[in-house]
C-alpha cells in the first residue's frame, strides 16, 4: 500500500523569536518564512501543510492532534524549527524535557499516523529518542549548533517531496560545501556548530513519501 497526496498532512512549527532575548529580528525573519517556504517546496505534494496557532507545547500537541484525527489523513509528517539543547526543545513556555514532551502526548490518538519528524532545532539528533516516543517512525536532526537551515530545508523537503528516498534527502542536504560554509559563519557567533544532519529509526532510509507509517 501506498499513501497519496490525500492522505499526507504536514505540521510545520517555526517559533525562534518568542524564546530568545538576542537576534530578535533575524529569528522574527526565520519564523515568519518557514511555513511558507516549505509550503513553496513540498506543499504540492500534501493535503494539507499547517502549523500550530502559537509556539507553546499545548498548541503543538492541539495542532498533530487534529492532524491524526482528520479520518482521511493517513501518514502525518514534522517540520519542527525551535531552539534547541541536548535532550530538550524550548517552547512558550519555556525548555521542555523530552520526558515532558512525552506526556504532553500520552493521550494522542491515532498515533500509528506519525511517520518523519524533520528537526531542525540546534541538538536535533538529541531529541530523536523523544520523538521516536511520541510515535515518529524517522528523525532527523542536527548533531550540534544548527547553522544550515536556508540551504538544507528547501534541498532536503524538495527530493522528499519529489519522491526520493528519506536517506537520499538527507544526504543531499548535508552537501559539504554548503554545510561546511555555514557551519564556519556560525562558529564566529556559537560553539558547538555542527549542522550534520543524522537519521534514525528502523527503515528510515528508505522511506518515501508514499510510504505507510509503521505499525504501532
Amino acid at each position: 500500500m501506498t499513501v497519496t497526496k490525500s492522505g499526507r498532512q504536514l505540521v510545520v512549527l517555526a517559533n525562534l523569536a518568542t524564546t530568545s532575548r538576542r537576534y530578535k529580528q533575524l529569528y522574527t525573519f526565520l519564523d515568519s518564512s518557514t511555513l511558507p517556504v516549505t509550503r513553496v517546496v513540498c506543499g504540492r505534494a500534501y493535503a494539507k501543510v499547517s502549523a500550530p496557532e502559537n509556539g507553546s507545547l499545548e498548541a503543538f500537541v492541539r495542532a498533530v492532534r487534529a492532524a491524526t484525527t482528520t479520518p482521511e489523513t493517513e501518514a502525518v509528517d514534522l517540520v519542527l524549527a525551535c531552539h534547541g539543547v541536548n535532550a530538550a526543545i524550548k517552547f512558550t513556555e519555556g525548555k521542555q524535557r523530552l520526558t515532558a514532551m512525552e506526556a504532553a502526548f500520552a493521550g494522542l490518538p491515532n498515533r500509528h499516523k506519525l511517520r518523519f519528524a524533520y528537526d531542525l532545532c540546534c541538538f536535533g539528533a538529541s531529541h530523536a529518542p523523544g520523538l521516536h516516543q511520541i510515535g515518529f517512525d524517522a528523525v532527523v536532526g542536527s548533531r550540534g549548533v544548527n547553522a544550515n537551515s536556508a540551504f538544507e530545508l528547501p534541498t532536503l523537503m524538495g527530493a522528499w517531496a519529489n519522491g526520493q528516498p528519506l536517506g537520499v534527502a538527507v544526504t543531499a542536504g548535508n552537501n559539504p560545501t554548503n554545510r561546511m560554509f555555514s557551519d564556519a559563519f556560525a562558529s564566529l557567533r556559537f560553539t558547538d556548530v555542527d549542522s550534520f544532519k543524522e537519521l534514525s529509526g528502523p527503515d528510515a532510509a528508505t522511506l518515501r513519501i508514499s510510504s505507510t507509517p509503521q505499525p504501532a
